[in-house]
């Protein structure tokens, strides 16, 4: 009895060391989607998503793979975005190789007729994704905050 609790204790410490660093590796990739959003490199925000990848966003159409969510980046940044902040609220290992985080963000931008800046606050699930050794967003949506 000793010895199969202390498997389950040391498999329980590792599968938990194992989500830690998955969780620790996937806000890396979530800084750096924001860091490149700061400096309009859409080329590096894309590169974070699958190639197969879905975005769902308000008011818009199902958009699939990464042509598409850069065209849709490309729009917000025309719009005025300029900067994204992220705030992770949970996250749920659904398989080996999948998350599903759940978060609030605000998009900033600044209107370039008028120059009046504002805030949107949304809220967001992703479905991340391992593959090749690195996370990306699987699928994306998310949606205005009354």
């Amino acid at each position: 009895m000793k010895k199969i609790l202390t498997v389950l204790l040391v498999t329980g410490f590792i599968g938990s060391t194992v989500m830690a660093g998955a969780l620790q590796d996937i806000l890396g990739v979530n800084q750096k989607i924001v860091d490149a959003v700061a400096q309009g490199d859409l080329d590096e925000v894309v590169s974070h998503y699958t190639v197969d990848t879905t975005f769902l966003a308000p008011q818009a159409p199902v958009l699939t793979g990464r042509d598409a969510v850069k065209a849709f980046y490309t729009g917000a940044l025309a719009a005025g975005a300029t900067a994204l902040e992220l705030e992770s609220l949970s996250f749920e290992k659904i398989s080996k190789r999948k998350y599903i985080e759940i978060g609030q963000n605000k998009i900033h931008f600044t209107d370039p007729s008028t120059g009046a800046s504002f805030v949107q606050t949304n809220k967001y699930m992703v479905i991340w994704k391992k593959v090749r050794g690195n996370w990306q967003v699987y699928y994306d949506a998310y949606n205005a905050l009354p």
